[in-house]
């Protein structure tokens, strides 16, 4: 932490040091050397750097884009929110007429994979936790997330389940959780107005 030759505080005004100091910290926690505590301090490591990353991710994309960070979490979730519940639609609409499509793996697949970095399911519990008070679960190496469709057959419902490494964080009427959500995201043509129009 010293190695920028200033004041200490002013080191950590620094958001691409901030990256790098949490990434070591993670690179030490999953190579064996798991501290508690960062040395002759009293800072809890895991919380330091949770810190460090939830702002340097967020003014990261704020310096990319130039787009204010109130805009920035929605921008973000979007697509992702937008294609998972056009997956959901097709599988419930093609179970309602009991179609051969429902098999069909191009329109209503059963299972979608999507590879990530840290940034971008950290901003997925972020909306979680501020639209859904849900406990964010900082994405840590090797995390997996995943929301599941299912149907009870007691009151013919949809349900949508969120899994973080396979522990079930909710579950929630599909129905409602997408209407809320959905009251939040911008359309395509939304993020690209916003994204052009900082980018002039």
């Amino acid at each position: 932490m010293n190695k920028s030759g200033v004041e200490e505080p002013l080191y950590l005004y620094n958001f691409d040091n901030l990256f790098d100091i949490a990434d070591t910290f993670i690179a030490d926690y999953f190579n064996g050397r798991k501290l508690k505590y960062i040395n002759d301090t009293e800072i809890e490591m895991e919380k330091f750097y949770n810190e460090c990353l939830n702002i340097s991710f967020i003014e990261s994309y704020y310096r990319t884009f130039g787009i204010s960070p109130s805009k920035l979490l929605y921008i973000s979730i979007s697509p992702l929110f937008n294609s998972l519940f056009s997956y959901m639609d097709k599988i419930i609409e093609s179970g309602k007429n009991n179609s051969v499509e429902k098999n069909n793996v191009s329109n209503s697949p059963k299972f979608v994979l999507i590879a990530g970095h840290d940034n971008s399911l950290g901003l997925n519990d972020l909306f979680l936790k501020h639209e859904f008070g849900l406990d964010f679960d900082r994405a840590v190496y090797s995390h997996s997330h995943a929301y599941e469709l299912w149907k009870n057959e007691s009151d013919n419902k949809y349900y949508i389940r969120y899994l973080v490494n396979q522990k079930q964080k909710f579950e929630l009427e599909y129905e409602k959780f997408k209407e809320k959500v959905k009251s939040k995201l911008y359309s395509s043509e939304k993020i690209e107005e916003i994204c052009n129009s900082n980018q002039k």
